[in-house]
C-alpha cells in the first residue's frame, strides 16, 4: 500500500519543486540541508521556527530569510518577522522604492510586504524576490485529493 505524504513533506516538496523551476539554487538561495552547520545553527537559534527548514536566502547575519514547510521567517537588521504559509492567501506586494525611475520598485525592491499587516520579508532584488513571491503565492495549498478519493487536509 502506498503511503500518503504528510502536509509538511508535501509543502516541502512543492517549495523545492517551485524553487527548481525558478533556478533559485544557481542564485542567492540554498537548500537548507546543504547550508554549513554553523549557519544553520545561527539561523535556527534566531528563528522560533515552525515546520521543516527548506530554503535559505542569505546576505549576512542581519539579513536573511528562511522558508520552512509551515512559515517564512526573515531577519532584517534587528527585526525578525514571520508569517505562516497558510495565512498568506496570495496577499503580498513589493515594498515601494523611492526613485526617479518608474520601474524602480520592480528592479530594486528587496522587501515583500505580506498580509494586511504588511509584514516585511527580505529577498535579493530581481529574479530571487520574484521567485520567492511565486513560491509564497502557492499558499495556502488547501485540501488535496488523491486518486482514491480520500481528502487530505
Amino acid at each position: 500500500m502506498k503511503m500518503l505524504m504528510d502536509d509538511e513533506n508535501f509543502y516541502k516538496d512543492r517549495i523545492l519543486w517551485k524553487a527548481a523551476q525558478n533556478n533559485l539554487f544557481a542564485q542567492a538561495c540554498s537548500k537548507f540541508d546543504t547550508v554549513e552547520n554553523d549557519r544553520q545553527a545561527y539561523v535556527l537559534g534566531k528563528a522560533a521556527l515552525q515546520g521543516k527548514p527548506v530554503l535559505l536566502f542569505w546576505s549576512s547575519d542581519n539579513l536573511w530569510t528562511l522558508l520552512s514547510s509551515k512559515e517564512v521567517v526573515s531577519q532584517i537588521d534587528s527585526s525578525i518577522n514571520a508569517v505562516l504559509l497558510d495565512s498568506i492567501n496570495k496577499n503580498m506586494k513589493l515594498q515601494e522604492v523611492k526613485s526617479a525611475e518608474r520601474q524602480a520598485t520592480k528592479l530594486q525592491s528587496e522587501i515583500l510586504l505580506i498580509g494586511d499587516a504588511e509584514i516585511k520579508i527580505w529577498a535579493p532584488h530581481g529574479a530571487e524576490i520574484f521567485a520567492l513571491m511565486g513560491i509564497l503565492r502557492m499558499f495556502p495549498l488547501g485540501k488535496r485529493h488523491n486518486p482514491n478519493g480520500i481528502t487530505l487536509n
